[in-house]
């Protein structure tokens, strides 16, 4: 359930995925116009949503195309709407923000045609490779434009395991990326 808000992290390097550059350029992703968003059943039949409100990262862009990205999450600004279960997520088992405070994401390969990014994802200090989709849409002629990078994660592939409350929770988490340019 945790683990998902790794994975929305992932998701918000993915965001950051803006067009519209002709040339060369780097996209600093601007926390104000980014949402990281994460969701992950508990005890089967709920759904508790999260979000991550500290991030930066960066998009390089060759002639429209995305060519590279990078992010980083503060993991201590988790917000599933109750801070008790805000301070249990960054604690030992979960997240255990003391030692893994930052959960890490670096492409190595990107798919216009698919519309798809790959990378390293680091989850309290586990590193694997994910495969985020990604889209984008005009708002209004103002050249406003969403970003919406989606994956789906398992948390015990990042050893996000709980201790006796890991039946309660899901393993399988979604996680959405929403940039606005």
């Amino acid at each position: 359930m945790y683990s998902l808000l790794s994975n929305k992290i992932l998701l918000l390097t993915l965001l950051v995925v803006s067009g519209g550059f002709a040339q060369n350029s780097i996209l600093q992703v601007d926390p104000n116009n980014t949402i990281i968003e994460f969701s992950i059943k508990h005890l089967g039949v709920l759904t508790v949503n999260g979000s991550f409100t500290n991030f930066s990262g960066t998009v390089g862009f060759k002639q429209n195309t995305i060519q590279s990205v990078a992010s980083q999450i503060k993991v201590e600004s988790i917000a599933t709407e109750d801070s008790s279960r805000d301070e249990t997520l960054t604690s030992k088992p979960y997240f255990d923000v003391a030692n893994y405070p930052l959960v890490l994401f670096k492409s190595t390969q990107t798919d216009a045609a698919s519309k798809t990014i790959k990378g390293w994802l680091t989850i309290k200090g586990v590193k694997r490779i994910v495969k985020l989709r990604y889209e984008n849409s005009e708002i209004s002629e103002a050249v406003q434009t969403n970003w919406r990078l989606t994956t789906t994660l398992s948390r015990k592939e990042f050893d996000l395991i709980f201790g006796t409350m890991d039946t309660l929770i899901g393993d399988t988490v979604k996680v959405k990326i929403t940039i606005t340019r």
